[in-house]
C-alpha cells in the first residue's frame, strides 16, 4: 500500500556501515556486515571513517515483515564480506 508499518528497531554489537537492505513480498532482509562506521576516530585521531574487519564473519538477518519487535530474526553466519548494495531478493514457493 506504500504506507510504512511501525518500525521494528533492530539490536547490533557494532555501529555499522548498513547502506542497503533488502525486502521481499514477506520478509526484509538485514546485512549485519564488518564495515564499521567511526565518525569519532576520523575526527579525532584522523582516521578513516569505515573500518573493515577482516577477521569478523558477516551475517544476514532475515525478519518477517510484519514482526512487531526483532525477537522474529532469524541469523545467518556467512563468510566475511562486504555488500554496498543488493540487486535483487525474492522467494520462490515457501523458501
Amino acid at each position: 500500500d506504500g504506507f510504512m508499518n511501525d518500525p521494528v528497531p533492530i539490536t547490533l554489537a557494532d555501529p555499522i556501515m548498513m547502506h542497503d537492505f533488502a525486502i521481499t513480498e514477506n520478509y526484509a532482509i538485514i546485512m549485519d556486515l564488518p564495515l564499521y562506521f567511526r565518525p569519532k576516530e576520523m575526527v579525532k585521531e584522523k582516521k578513516l571513517i569505515f573500518t573493515f574487519d577482516a577477521t569478523k564473519k558477516a551475517r544476514f538477518g532475515v525478519l518477517p515483515r510484519y514482526a512487531k519487535n526483532e525477537l522474529l530474526i532469524k541469523w545467518f553466519e556467512l563468510p566475511n564480506c562486504f555488500i554496498f548494495h543488493n540487486a535483487n531478493a525474492w522467494e520462490e514457493g515457501d523458501e
